[in-house]
């Protein structure tokens, strides 16, 4: 049972990925990134991916996530300038320009508006709201 919904859950993110890069196109591979931890053996790893690496001002970011089964409703993910040191949940909420919860889903697409500052940023997923680690985090940058 467990191998089926970790085939569901992998073929519902590429079906996701497909469709933004469909909708918004690239002539560049899309960045994914890679999980900040290594993944428990039956769980689905973290993932991040966006459509492209460079945005400006204001434009909307469409995120595609895949996140571990069983993360808190309070699970989230936030846009974090790229100096802030990686790993804690706390130093994350700290310095996160804005944020979603994953509200117990599993993966999905998430819309986030570019900051307004030019500069590097990433959106770092966290496995809870209270304390914890960082599961996976991409890099963007707004020109």
């Amino acid at each position: 049972m467990k191998k089926v919904a970790y085939l569901i859950a992998v073929v519902s993110c590429l079906l996701l990925a497909l469709c933004l890069v469909a909708c918004f196109g690239t002539d560049e591979p899309a960045p994914v990134a890679q999980p900040a931890a290594p993944a428990v053996e039956g769980q689905i790893p973290a993932t991040l991916s966006l459509g492209r690496d460079v945005y400006f001002p204001g434009d909307t970011i469409n995120l595609v996530y895949m996140a571990p089964v069983n993360l808190p409703t309070n699970a989230w993910i936030g846009i974090v300038p790229s100096d802030v040191p990686h790993g804690s949940e706390e130093v994350n909420d700290k310095s996160d320009i804005s944020y979603q919860y994953l509200k117990g889903t599993t993966s999905g697409i998430m819309e986030f508006i570019a900051p307004s500052a030019p500069g590097s940023y990433d959106l770092r997923m966290n496995e809870s709201d209270a304390g914890g680690k960082e599961l996976a985090s991409i890099t963007f940058t707004v020109q």
